[in-house]
């Protein structure tokens, strides 16, 4: 805490997790399993999972030289900084020890597909991210006060587009 501004306040917190991780190819499938589980002191206990596939839908050959679909999901979660919740002094931000852990879950699904024997790929994808508690900056231009606040929920979502080519060797 910063010791010229009250309220006096500590600034630890312990964490312990553990993780396991799984991959398992079968044929054309990959699949990836993943789970953590968080113990906070501060912020108690998160199973935190994570799962991802990829099939290989189309091997081809000639112009389409192959199609993979994907599909992955998980949840995250993110305590405040330590300057977040205990201030950093000064420049009048307002500590805030209130604050929850930042959570999200997120999901992504796309299909890559190569074409003429890998010289040219193109892949499309589609995310879709949920933050629940997200940690912003708000500044008080009344009482040029700042404080660190948790947002209901924000949502990010869009797609992606990507586009490879080697015409020939060495470009």
């Amino acid at each position: 805490g910063d010791l010229t501004a009250l309220p006096l306040s500590h600034g630890l917190r312990r964490n312990h997790a553990l993780f396991a991780q799984q991959v398992l190819t079968w044929e054309r499938v990959s699949l990836i399993g993943g789970g953590r589980f968080v113990h906070n002191e501060s912020f108690g206990n998160k199973a935190v999972p994570r799962v991802a596939v990829s099939v290989l839908a189309r091997r081809g050959g000639g112009v389409f030289s192959g199609t993979r679909l994907r599909f992955a999901y998980g949840t995250g979660i993110k305590e405040p900084r330590l300057e977040e919740s205990f201030g950093i002094g000064g420049f009048g931000i307002v500590p805030n020890p209130g604050l929850k852990a930042e959570e999200s879950r997120s999901f992504e699904t796309g299909v890559h597909q190569s074409f003429f024997a890998g010289r040219g790929w193109l892949g499309a994808t589609y995310f879709n991210n949920l933050f629940t508690n997200q940690i912003a900056f708000s500044f008080d231009p009344a009482t040029f006060t700042s404080q660190y606040v948790n947002l209901n929920r924000a949502l990010a979502h869009g797609a992606e587009v990507e586009v490879r080519a080697r015409p020939w060797r060495g470009v």
